[in-house]
């Protein structure tokens, strides 16, 4: 485990740590823009923008996804199916 561990960090400090300034400000501001788009169109309005395979049925609280190997399901709570 400390191996893989020191491993990591090495990689961190090698691929990430360097851009990691200007990659948080990217992220950052994904979600600012996505959490408007939410905001303003809704749940169904923010999938389809996300990916075309989204497709949220907001009468029936269904969410389908055009994958393969994927399922239908409904939300029923948190985290239920």
């Amino acid at each position: 485990m400390a191996r893989l561990s020191d491993l990591l960090q090495a990689a961190w400090e090698v691929l990430i740590a360097p851009d990691w300034p200007r990659l948080r400000a990217l992220l950052e501001a994904d979600v600012a823009y996505h959490s408007r788009r939410l905001a303003e169109g809704g749940l169904e309005r923010l999938l389809g923008e996300l990916h075309p395979a989204f497709d949220w049925a907001a009468e029936t609280a269904t969410l389908r996804v055009d994958y393969p190997g994927s399922t239908t399901g409904r939300w029923r709570g948190r985290g239920s199916s």
